[in-house]
């Protein structure tokens, strides 16, 4: 098996684990997990990659390095991965992970980029933070795009009136141009007549 080489959500089984624990003090759960699918953005769709024999890595914090619980991530194993919250499960090798779906960011060590897993989320659980389907997302579009629409639009009919265009500086690049500061008010100002 190849280790993964590039960022994205997949899909997989967690094929190898066991407790870290840093110069820090904090204690980590490390994961291997072997890549079934990915997540195709555009399409918004899972992609087989069973036959690309790829894994990816991470450790998960479950103490941080004041001796506390890191919550989050100790709920994201227990939730997503079906950690039985055994410490002892996991150094003798009996905990049997369910399959999860895996955030994977580069991660830059000792000048050279590596690319670990950065979070667990749920198998079916849809990328990008919602829980929504395409197939949803459409019928939710069919029922309030246009109020949705109308709401942008008075946004936009709303806004304030840029007040100063950027420069374009030799080399074509904007630069912003600078705005008047406005002078400040004193108790004498001879404007004290106005009413707003």
């Amino acid at each position: 098996m190849s280790e993964l080489q590039e960022a994205g959500n997949f899909r997989g089984r967690i094929v190898e684990y066991g407790l870290y624990e840093a110069e820090s003090g904090a204690k980590a759960v490390t994961l291997k997990v072997a890549i079934d699918e990915y997540w195709d953005s555009g399409s918004q769709q899972w992609g087989d990659w069973r036959n690309e024999d790829l894994t990816t890595s991470g450790s998960i914090w479950v103490i941080k390095r004041d001796g506390t619980i890191n919550s989050k991530q100790a709920s994201a194993l227990v939730e997503h991965a079906g950690w039985d919250t055994s410490f002892v499960s996991i150094a003798n090798g009996t905990w049997k992970p369910t399959p999860v779906q895996v955030s994977v960011e580069p991660d830059v060590y000792k000048y050279e980029t590596r690319y670990r897993i950065n979070w667990l989320n749920g198998y079916d659980s849809t990328p990008g933070g919602g829980n929504v389907s395409l197939a949803q997302a459409k019928e939710l579009e069919a029922q309030f795009g246009s109020q949705m629409r109308a709401i942008g639009g008075n946004v936009t009919r709303n806004a304030p009136p840029a007040t100063a265009a950027p420069l374009k500086t030799p080399r074509g690049k904007a630069v912003a141009q600078p705005v008047p500061a406005r002078p400040a008010e004193t108790e004498q100002s001879p404007n004290d007549d106005i009413p707003f």
